[in-house]
C-alpha cells in the first residue's frame, strides 16, 4: 500500500470528523437562536439560491407564499444567514466526504471495509441533505430534528471507525490487557446515555419554543 496515500485518507478522514463536529455545533447556533426557519424553503432561501439581506427584496405577499404551517414568518436577516450558513457548511461536508471516499480506494486491495465505511459514509450524507430540506418541509416537527441529529452522530461515529480501521496494524500492538474487564460494559452505556440525553434534548428545545409561543 502507498502509505502517503494511506496518510492523506487518514488525514482527510480527521479533517471531515472535526468538519461534521462543526456542523453539528452551527447546527445547535440555529436550533438555540431559533432561526431553523430563518430560510422557510429547501434548497432555496425564500426563493433565491443568495438569500436577501432585507426585506425590500422580497415580493411584498412574502407572508402569505411561507406562512403555511408557520405562523412566523417575519424576515430577519440575522436568522435567515445564520440558517444559510449552517446549510453552506453543509454542502462544504460532502465535497470533503467525497474526497474521503476518493481517497479511500487504497484500501479496496487490503481492507474493503474501509472503502465501504467510506461509501457508506457518503451515501448517509447526501440522505442527511434530504433529511434537512423533510425538516424545513415539516417546519421543525421535533422528531425529524432529533433524527437529523442522531443521524449526524452516525456519521461520525462511522468515520470514526473507519480511520481507526485503517490503522489496525498500529492498534493491534496496543496492550489493551491492562483495562477492566468491564470497561466495555461502562463503555456502551455511556454511549447510550448519551444518545438518550441528546434525544431528549432536541424534545426539551422543542417544549421550550411551544411554551415560549403560547406565552406571546
Amino acid at each position: 500500500m502507498n502509505t502517503e496515500t494511506a496518510r492523506r485518507f487518514r488525514r482527510l478522514g480527521t479533517l471531515t470528523i472535526f468538519a461534521v463536529y462543526f456542523v453539528i455545533l452551527v447546527g445547535g447556533i440555529v436550533r438555540a437562536s431559533g432561526s431553523g426557519m430563518g430560510c422557510p424553503d429547501w434548497p432555496t432561501c425564500f426563493g433565491q439560491l443568495i438569500p436577501p439581506t432585507s426585506e425590500a427584496e422580497l415580493p411584498e405577499n412574502y407572508h402569505e407564499i411561507y406562512s403555511v404551517g408557520y405562523a412566523n414568518t417575519d424576515f430577519n436577516v440575522v436568522k435567515t444567514w445564520t440558517e444559510y450558513l449552517n446549510r453552506l457548511t453543509g454542502v462544504t461536508i460532502g465535497f470533503l466526504i467525497f474526497l474521503t471516499l476518493w481517497a479511500s480506494r487504497v484500501y479496496l486491495k487490503t481492507d474493503k471495509a474501509v472503502f465501504y465505511l467510506s461509501l457508506s459514509v457518503f451515501l448517509l450524507v447526501g440522505f442527511q441533505g434530504w433529511l434537512g430540506s423533510v425538516v424545513v418541509k415539516t417546519h421543525l416537527h421535533p422528531l425529524m430534528i432529533t433524527a437529523h441529529m442522531l443521524l449526524a452522530l452516525f456519521i461520525v461515529a462511522l468515520l470514526i471507525y473507519a480511520i481507526a480501521r485503517s490503522q489496525n496494524d498500529s492498534l493491534q500492538q496496543i496492550d489493551i490487557s491492562q483495562l477492566p474487564n468491564h470497561f466495555k460494559t461502562v463503555l456502551t452505556v455511556a454511549m447510550g446515555l448519551t444518545l438518550a440525553q441528546v434525544a431528549m434534548g432536541t424534545q426539551v428545545r422543542e417544549a421550550v419554543d411551544l411554551i415560549s409561543v403560547q406565552q406571546k
